[in-house]
């Protein structure tokens, strides 16, 4: 999971085990009591180039939520293996 602390993003050492719907993604950061948030799109963007590109995390061949959730319920993903961002409806 990438994670976003006091507008610094970083990855968790160890991913989750199991994908998760983007409500307990926010349950599951919440309960960390971090004070964490889930990245925007434009830091999942630096994170590719960052760490992705140069061979670096532990990146799942899924999608990855983003903190951008707009009036119609849908937000922002991003997939590193595709290299593209998509917009689905949350769960």
């Amino acid at each position: 999971m990438i994670i976003v602390k006091e507008n610094q993003v970083g990855m968790m050492d160890d991913d989750l085990p199991d994908e998760l719907n983007f409500a307990d993604a926010l349950v599951a950061l919440q309960k960390t009591g971090m004070n964490l948030r889930l990245p925007t799109l434009e830091e999942l963007i630096l994170v590719n180039e960052l760490f992705f590109k140069n061979g670096k995390g532990n990146f799942k061949p899924s999608f990855y939520w983003t903190s951008q959730l707009d009036n119609y319920g849908k937000v922002n993903v991003y997939n590193f293996a595709k290299q593209k961002s998509y917009t689905l409806r949350a769960p």
